[in-house]
Order: structure tokens, then C-alpha cells, then sequence
């Protein structure tokens, strides 16, 4: 395939940034709460499925309501 016959307009191109951002975001949600630690054991689980279930709402979720969950740094 060549690049240069994909369309280059700017709705286009916010396509393509939305797609990028509906992806990445996610796999950093993922590799965050594989490396957490959480108050209770199932919630990593819970935050999982989430994640996977619910791609960008699930994330949004997490980023947003986790910190309170999670165990402190020592």
C-alpha cells in the first residue's frame, strides 16, 4: 500500500489522532494497573475487565477513580 493515497484532510487527520489516542491510552491503563497495587485483591481484576470491556469509557474510569483505591507508596 502505498501512504500517499490515504486521504490527508483535517478531518482526516483527527481521525486518525482519535484512533491513535483510542488505542495508546488504554495499553498505559493496562501496563498502570498491572504494576499497581489495590487495597483489595480482586480489584486489579475488576480494572482489567474493565479496560478491555470498555475501551476508552473503561479508561476514563480508572484514571479517574483509582487513586483511592490503590494502596499507598511506602
Amino acid at each position: 500500500m502505498d501512504f500517499s493515497e490515504l486521504p490527508v484532510s483535517a478531518e482526516w487527520i483527527i481521525i486518525y489522532v482519535f484512533v491513535a489516542l483510542a488505542i495508546i491510552v488504554p495499553i498505559i491503563a493496562i501496563i498502570d494497573v498491572l504494576r499497581s497495587k489495590f487495597k483489595r485483591p480482586y480489584d486489579k481484576a475488576i480494572w482489567l475487565l474493565l479496560i478491555l470491556f470498555f475501551n476508552l469509557f473503561g479508561t476514563i474510569l480508572y484514571f479517574s477513580l483509582s487513586r483511592e483505591r490503590k494502596k499507598p507508596k511506602s
